[in-house]
């Protein structure tokens, strides 16, 4: 299964959270890049990356280091519950 509307969120220590959606497509007859990318310029600390899978599942990866690309796979991270609705 792939990542398509999975929203992942970044955290670092003294930054605001970032927000990005997993998507394909922008407008008609186009395509993007489905990864999902975050720009961190010069920063060394490493990230926390929360993701909520399009199945409801949410897993947190920690100690993400800047500066590389990295797969998170459904199933890798660890698990959280799913909140009280």
């Amino acid at each position: 299964r792939d990542m398509l509307g999975a929203e992942v969120t970044l955290e670092q220590p003294g930054r605001p959270a970032r927000v990005r959606r997993a998507r394909s497509a922008a407008s008609y007859l186009s395509s993007n890049d489905p990864r999902v990318l975050f720009g961190l310029g010069d920063d060394a600390e490493p990230a926390r990356a929360t993701v909520r899978w399009p199945s409801g599942r949410i897993e947190v990866w920690d100690g993400l280091e800047p500066g590389r690309y990295i797969t998170l796979a459904e199933g890798d991270g660890r698990p959280l519950p799913e909140p009280a609705r």
